[in-house]
Formats: structure tokens, C-alpha cells, sequence
């Protein structure tokens, strides 16, 4: 018998899925430590963004009654200071609808873990991809799972 076990086709095939599952192990162990990072900073960027503009938030009502105080207040009122209470009005309001939107649209963005979820699908589809030619493997396609 010349045929040696050593040369055969399908441990060699077995060999290279081991050595790219390996190195497919490693990448994916670096991108999650990678990953969490990245969340942890942007959990900490989250909140120091939610802090200036709640200041900004309430720095502008607060300017802008002010402003509107002193100007109910004083004796001789004029053309100018109700252009003045207008823009403070308008301010104040501009505030008041604006910046919540800003606030969702940074904290929460639509598409934040969409990116990851594919990311997944993509590793686990190309992870699943050299398995389809043994038998003993019946591994099902990642796109129809639900999530």
C-alpha cells in the first residue's frame, strides 16, 4: 500500500480548516476585544456629549429668561427690546426642539448595530463555508436565523 496517511487529500484539507479556524479564532478574539473597547469609549463620549449639551440646553433658557426678565422690567420700553424678547422667545424654543433631536440622533443612531450583526453573519457564513463538503457536518445558513 503506497498510500500514506500523511498525503492523503482529506487530512491535508483537514489540516488547513484547522489552521484557518485557528487564525479565524484569533481574529475574532482580537476584533471583540477591539469591539468592547470601542463601546466603552463611545459609552464615556455618550455621556460627556449628553452633559455640554444639557448645559447648552439649559444655559440658553436660562440666558434667554433672563434677558426677557430685564427687559419686563424695565421703564421705557422700545421698539429694539421687543425684537430682543422676540429672539430670546425664538431661542428659547429653537432649544427647546432642536436639541432633543440632536440628543436621539447622536446617543441612539438607526444604524449602530446593524454593522455588527452583519459583521457576524459574514464570519460565520465564511466559517461555515468549507464545512459544506463533509457529510457529518448539516450546518444551516446564518441568514435565516433570527436575532
Amino acid at each position: 500500500m503506497e498510500n500514506n496517511i500523511s498525503t492523503s487529500p482529506e487530512l491535508k484539507e483537514t489540516t488547513e480548516m484547522l489552521k484557518r479556524s485557528e487564525q479565524l479564532t484569533i481574529l475574532l478574539v482580537d476584533y471583540v476585544i477591539n469591539h468592547r473597547r470601542l463601546n466603552n469609549s463611545k459609552i464615556v463620549f455618550k455621556y460627556i456629549f449628553f452633559f455640554l449639551v444639557c448645559l447648552s440646553f439649559f444655559g440658553i433658557i436660562s440666558f434667554g429668561s433672563y434677558v426677557v426678565v430685564i427687559v419686563v422690567c424695565k421703564e421705557h420700553v422700545s421698539l429694539y427690546d421687543l425684537g430682543v424678547v422676540i429672539s430670546c422667545f425664538v431661542s428659547i424654543l429653537s432649544c427647546l426642539i432642536i436639541l432633543p433631536n440632536i440628543i436621539a440622533s447622536h446617543l441612539f443612531p438607526v444604524s449602530g448595530d446593524a454593522t455588527n450583526i452583519d459583521l457576524v453573519k459574514i464570519i460565520t457564513n465564511l466559517d461555515i463555508a468549507p464545512r459544506d463538503n463533509f457529510p457529518e457536518y448539516e450546518v444551516e445558513s446564518v441568514d435565516n436565523a433570527p436575532l
